[in-house]
């Protein structure tokens, strides 16, 4: 009869328990990564379309249509400043990447 040697068996399962804690370790590991990875990819994209909306608002809604905004700016500024402010006319326009803006000063 074989009889085998009781700490061969007692130090292969050690190995064993430990392999199989190492290999959920990974899947943990793989599954958070993967849940993080995906999470950022998603922010990214939302953050991206977000500004491109806001620029696409800002370019062809608010700017040509500056001077309707002309008594809420005034205030504003008069409220910063602590006195009255008046802007006779104001108006902006996109060129190329940089806003220009212009105002007049009444006379």
């Amino acid at each position: 009869m074989h009889n085998p040697d009781p700490q061969a068996t007692s130090a292969s399962r050690p190995l064993a328990v430990r392999w199989r804690r190492l290999r959920a370790c990974y899947r943990f590991a793989n599954l958070a990564s993967h849940h993080v990875l995906g999470f950022a990819v998603k922010l990214l994209l939302i953050v991206y379309f977000a500004l491109a909306v806001l620029f696409l608002v800002l370019r062809y809604a608010i700017l040509p249509n500056i001077d309707l905004y002309k008594s809420d700016i005034e205030r504003v500024a008069g409220n910063a400043l602590g006195s009255r402010v008046t802007i006779s006319q104001l108006a902006a326009s996109w060129h190329g990447m940089r806003v220009v803006a212009a105002r007049r000063a009444p006379a």
